[in-house]
């Protein structure tokens, strides 16, 4: 049931965003494709659950994966909200990161385990900056296995032990099993994590992932699920396929006091995996909750119809099916259509670059950026204009260092190509983590089983017992 004032100032929404919005009670799922207006039907949804008194503004929470999405998603909100005309107290509707989420039950409830309620949280500078602090406690004792890894120099040694100790934790596994495993580096990251997670003790502090892990050790406690649960009758997640396991396992808990979560995502955009994302979160959770709507908005309102025809067909070549016998498909069955009430120019949206070898190819585009931007195509080199895409990063790494307009960025949704290279290229071009392009009709999609390289245990590599919970 939707708000006749949604109605009246939402006339263009479609049918299926309209389901969306007008969903009241009951788990919900979103299956939302590029540039299908998900963001604006959760947005309206919220905004139709105050008008319908389904909810109060206290009893409402929205979740996002970044901060510069939370900002975003709270400005939506308000901002449709007061042209609803809806007379709540909007400040009381919290709208914000899982991370955010996660602080606030770790600062409410975290003295059950000995935390003081002033404690530091750190962001990836100043955990380095500990690290660097703490550098021959944490790493000195295991030299010998680090410098035969690879890991010679102080820097490469902080870089790379920061990554595999927030992969740790992202994942959930326990490092005492780690530290004894029959593996000689697997081990030797599980004595790093135990040297390093005593010094956050010793400060006061918590990192990032170690928050997650610490609200989720928390809501393992029923009277302390309640109590945060009790405060939340309608639990809104974007971007759900970015969620890691950790994520899910405090979202989940929350939503099962009042089951009416809402996720929305899209598991072809499940590119955070080297985060320790999991699209299995995604793609299981009518799993976790039976009863579960699943809605497709499957209309791209943004993109070129040659682009959105030649990513489905794409995406169409690989096997989606599960071997497993009744295991679900690794991925949700829907073809994304472009927008037919906008005509758009024809032009060729889709270009091929082949050359001699990747300074050849990086020439090619070079001259190809220059022509469109010079011939008015294209305003700027960022992606709102243009995406490269690459089997591996040799070629935009070769682009020329004078290219007129050039800029050296690194994209915030990249990651490691499937070489291990990070994702760093020019032109705001940005490098998926895991997807290797097709050769021919051949292609090898990111890890469907929500296995991926690095640290083995868990959902992939070597099995590893989870932390207690």
């Amino acid at each position: 049931m939707i708000s006749p004032i949604i109605r009246r100032l939402q006339p263009e929404l479609d049918d299926l965003q309209r389901a969306v919005v007008g969903h009241l009670e009951g788990p919900l799922l979103v299956i939302a494709g590029p540039g299908a207006g998900k963001t604006r039907a959760i947005v309206w949804r919220a905004v139709n659950l105050l008008l319908q008194g389904a909810v109060n503004p206290a009893e409402l929470a929205l979740c996002t994966f970044s901060k510069k999405a939370a900002h975003e998603l709270r400005q939506r909100f308000h901002s449709a909200a007061h042209q609803a005309g809806c007379a709540r107290d909007l400040s009381a509707v919290r709208v914000s990161t899982v991370h955010s989420l996660c602080r606030r039950i770790v600062f409410q409830h975290g003295k059950a385990d000995g935390l003081k309620p002033d404690f530091a949280l750190l962001d990836e500078f100043a955990q380095l900056d500990l690290m660097n602090a703490h550098y021959h406690r944490i790493f000195g004792l295991d030299r010998d296995e680090l410098c035969r890894r690879g890991w010679r120099t102080r820097e490469f040694t902080l870089r790379q032990g920061r990554r595999y100790i927030e992969r740790v934790a992202e994942e959930g596994i326990d490092p005492e099993v780690l530290a004894d495993a029959n593996h000689p580096f697997l081990s030797t990251v599980g004595r790093c994590c135990l040297r390093y997670e005593s010094v956050l003790r010793e400060c006061g502090a918590l990192d990032l992932a170690r928050l997650q892990v610490r609200a989720d050790a928390l809501l393992q406690d029923d009277a302390v699920a309640q109590s945060v649960g009790a405060t939340v009758r309608h639990l809104m997640v974007d971007e759900y396929q970015d969620t890691s396991g950790v994520q899910e396992r405090v979202l989940l808990r929350l939503a099962q006091a009042h089951g009416n979560p809402c996720v929305v995502g899209d598991d072809d955009q499940s590119i955070y995996r080297f985060r320790g994302a999991s699209v299995r979160n995604l793609i299981e959770f009518p799993e976790r909750f039976p009863q579960t709507k699943v809605l497709h908005l499957s209309v791209n309102y943004r993109s070129h119809p040659g682009i959105v025809a030649a990513c489905d067909r794409w995406i169409a070549s690989a096997d989606w099916t599960n071997p497993e016998p009744g295991g679900r498909p690794f991925r949700h069955l829907k073809t994304v259509v472009p927008n037919g009430a906008v005509s758009h120019a024809d032009y060729p949206s889709v270009i091929a670059v082949l050359g001699k070898g990747p300074g050849d190819e990086a020439r090619q585009l070079a001259e190809l950026l220059r022509a469109l931007k010079t011939s008015g195509v294209i305003t700027d080199y960022g992606p709102g204009g243009v995406v490269a895409a690459q089997r591996t990063g040799a070629p935009l790494r070769a682009l020329p260092g004078g290219f007129p307009g050039g800029r050296r960025s690194l994209s915030p949704r990249a990651g490691f190509v499937s070489t291990g290279t990070p994702g760093i290229g020019r032109f705001g071009e940005e490098v998926t983590g895991g997807i290797t392009l097709p050769d021919g009709a051949g292609v090898r999609h990111h890890d469907p089983s929500g296995q991926g390289p690095g640290l083995a245990g868990g959902r992939g590599g070597i099995p590893v017992r989870r932390r207690r919970r």
